[in-house]
């Protein structure tokens, strides 16, 4: 899971994040796949049965899917 931010090289305080969370099972997940899952997340989240953060990374996880998703 993850959550992808824009930023500007110039402004180096600014930063707004475009989706959140994003969570992608394969290369070949579309925009609609993956909003579907991040909102699943969001509800999950909402009724206190999970915690999302975006600041620990997984040990050992190569994030392969996000890396090279079209998204």
């Amino acid at each position: 899971m993850a959550r992808f931010n824009i930023t500007n090289s110039q402004e180096p305080d600014f930063i707004c994040t475009a989706l959140a969370p994003v969570f992608i099972r394969d290369i070949a997940d579309d925009m609609t796949a993956v909003k579907e899952a991040g909102a699943f997340l969001e509800r999950l989240e909402n009724l206190g049965l999970i915690t999302l953060n975006y600041d620990i990374p997984l040990n050992g996880y190569a994030y392969t899917e996000y890396k090279e998703s079209a998204i």
